[in-house]
């Protein structure tokens, strides 16, 4: 954050969403290298693996599951254009419904 006063790195997986903060509780600068991904991101890690260990069903992790307004459409890696269908080289982006380049038709999945 502004003047490297604050570090936080956010990121999830099906289940859960967790957030690391690092700061003072003054407004105090850290260091210039006390960053999101270098401060916070290695207690994200540690905590993140300890959860995932713990799990049950670790070897067999809840699949994403996409809100019913996104759609996933095929488009050329390098350029982005969307393509009517799947092509060597081609990768999936998701979209909001409606908000596709070129108004190209998809249902939501």
């Amino acid at each position: 954050m502004d003047d490297n006063t604050d570090a936080w790195f956010i990121g999830f997986d099906p289940d859960i969403t967790v957030r690391v903060w690092i700061g003072f509780d003054e407004k105090k600068s850290m260091g210039n290298a006390e960053q999101g991904s270098f401060a916070a991101l290695p207690m994200w890690m540690e905590f993140m693996k300890a959860y995932i260990d713990a799990r049950s069903d670790r070897d067999e992790p809840s699949d994403f599951e996409a809100p019913g307004n996104i759609v996933f459409l095929p488009v050329e890696k390098t350029t982005g254009a969307v393509l009517s269908t799947d092509a060597a080289g081609s990768i999936h982006e998701a979209f909001i419904n409606g908000t596709q380049p070129g108004g190209a038709a998809a249902s939501p999945r």
